[in-house]
C-alpha cells in the first residue's frame, strides 16, 4: 500500500536553525547508519561522520551552502543542503516519512530558495548513495556515469536538468 502524501500547513520548511544542528545531524546519522553505510567501507562512514560535524555544517552554511529542514507538526521529517557549485551534498528524510513526498517538497522548496541568488542555474547535481539512485531518478534525475567510490563511500554522479 503506498503511503499518503503529506500536504498543507502541518509540513513546514525553512531554514536550518543553529538550535537545530544537533537534532538534524542526529537525524542524518541514523538514517546514513540504516541505508548509506551498509555500502561504505569503515574509512568511507569515518568521513561521512566527519563530513556531518555540527562545526563543518555551520562553516558550509557561512561559505553559501543553503540548508533547509522539513517538520511535520514541528517533528524533524528531512534535510537538505545545497552547497556553492549547485550540488545537493545532502537529502535525507527521516525513516518514518520516507515515501510522503517530503522530499520532493524539500527539493522543489530548496531549488526555489537557491534560484534567488543563483537565477541562471541550469542544472543541479548529486552523488548518489545506491540505496537513494531510484529515488533520485523518481526526482527527476539521471545519471552521469557509472557507480563509483571514493573515500571508501559508494556513488553514482546524477544530475538534473533545470
Amino acid at each position: 500500500m503506498e503511503s499518503m502524501g503529506i500536504r498543507g500547513p502541518e509540513l513546514n520548511i525553512d531554514r536550518l536553525k543553529v538550535t537545530e544542528i544537533a537534532e538534524v545531524v542526529a537525524m542524518i546519522q541514523t538514517v546514513f547508519d540504516c541505508y548509506v553505510a551498509p555500502d561504505c567501507t569503515v574509512d568511507g562512514i569515518r568521513v561521512f561522520k566527519d563530513f556531518i560535524r555540527p562545526m563543518d555544517l555551520q562553516e558550509r552554511i557561512a561559505g553559501g551552502s543553503l540548508v533547509l529542514v522539513a517538520r511535520y507538526r514541528a517533528e524533524l521529517a528531512a534535510v537538505i543542503e545545497i552547497r556553492v557549485g549547485d550540488h545537493i551534498a545532502l537529502l535525507f528524510t527521516a525513516t518514518k516519512f520516507q515515501r510522503r513526498g517530503i522530499a520532493r517538497r524539500l527539493l522543489q522548496t530548496a531549488l526555489e530558495s537557491w534560484r534567488e541568488n543563483r537565477p541562471d542555474i541550469q542544472k543541479i547535481t548529486v552523488n548518489s548513495s545506491p540505496y537513494a539512485v531510484a529515488i533520485y531518478k523518481r526526482l527527476g534525475f539521471r545519471p552521469t556515469a557509472i557507480e563509483q567510490r571514493k573515500y571508501g563511500v559508494r556513488f553514482t554522479p546524477m544530475l538534473k536538468s533545470l
